[in-house]
C-alpha cells in the first residue's frame, strides 16, 4: 500500500468532507493544521454536526483534489471551542484513488430512483452523496433494495434525481466503480445520456452549488482573519 503523507494531500485553508463512521451524509469543513499524522479542523460550520462529535469517536474524510481522491480514516482526539470550534483527528489511514470526474464535485444528499431499464417499475431507492455535471457517486444503504441489487461495473442504469426544491434531474449513466461493505454499496456514475432540458437542470443546479462553496470559502477566510487578529 502507498505510504501517503497527509502534507502531500492538504494544506491550511484547503475543504474536507467529514462524517461519523456509519452515517450517510458528508459534512464540510475547512483544514486549520496540517500535520502528516494529526489534523485539525474548522468544526463550527455546522453547529449540530459539532456538538453531535466526541473524543474517541471515528470519522472519515474525503478530500477531492484535480486527478486524485482521497479517503481517510481518523480518530477524534480532541475538541476545542475557542477561539474557534475546531475537532483534532489522528489519521490512521488515507487511501488514493484516481478522479475520473473531468468536471468540479459537490457534497450533496439528495434522494434517487434507481432504475436497470426505462420500463422498470420497481427502482432502487438511493441516495446521491455527491454530484458533478459529468457523474453522480450513489450509495444504496437499503436492505431490500441491497439484497435485489445486481448492478456491475460498466452497467447502464437510469436514474431520477430529486432536487431540494422539487426539481427533478433524469439521465441514463454507466456504472464506473463500485464499493461494497456490509451495510452499503456505493457505485461512481458517468452520466452518459440527458436530455437539453434535464441537461439545463443539472448545470444550473451544479453551478448553484460551485457558487455557494465559493461564497463559504470566502467568508471563512474573513472569520479566520477577524479571529487571529485579535
Amino acid at each position: 500500500m502507498e505510504n501517503i503523507k497527509l502534507k502531500d494531500v492538504l494544506k491550511s485553508g484547503d475543504i474536507v468532507r467529514t462524517r461519523k463512521r456509519g452515517e450517510k451524509k458528508w459534512n464540510t469543513n475547512i483544514a486549520f493544521n496540517v500535520k502528516n499524522d494529526e489534523l485539525v479542523l474548522d468544526a463550527g460550520i455546522n453547529e449540530e454536526y459539532y456538538k453531535s462529535i466526541k473524543v474517541g469517536d471515528k470519522v472519515e474524510c474525503k478530500v477531492t483534489l484535480d486527478k486524485f481522491e482521497y479517503t481517510i480514516e481518523a480518530n477524534v482526539t480532541d475538541m476545542a471551542s475557542t477561539p474557534m470550534q475546531t475537532m483534532t483527528l489522528n489519521i490512521k489511514e488515507i487511501k488514493k484513488y484516481d478522479n475520473l470526474r473531468k468536471e468540479s464535485r459537490h457534497f450533496v444528499y439528495l434522494f434517487a430512483l434507481i432504475r436497470q431499464n426505462e420500463e422498470d417499475r420497481d427502482p432502487i431507492f438511493s441516495v446521491i452523496t455527491d454530484i458533478s455535471k459529468g457523474g453522480v457517486a450513489v450509495l444504496i444503504n437499503d436492505r431490500n433494495s441491497m439484497e435485489r441489487e445486481n448492478i456491475s461495473v460498466h452497467d447502464r442504469v437510469y436514474f431520477e434525481v430529486s432536487l431540494e426544491d422539487q426539481r427533478k434531474i433524469k439521465f441514463e449513466g454507466i456504472i464506473k466503480r463500485e464499493k461494497k461493505t456490509k451495510s452499503s454499496i456505493e457505485y461512481g456514475v458517468q452520466i452518459s445520456d440527458i436530455d437539453n432540458d434535464n441537461r439545463k437542470v443539472l448545470d444550473d443546479y451544479v453551478d448553484e452549488l460551485k457558487n455557494t462553496d465559493d461564497e463559504f470559502q470566502q467568508l471563512k477566510q474573513e472569520i479566520w482573519e477577524y479571529n487571529f487578529s485579535m
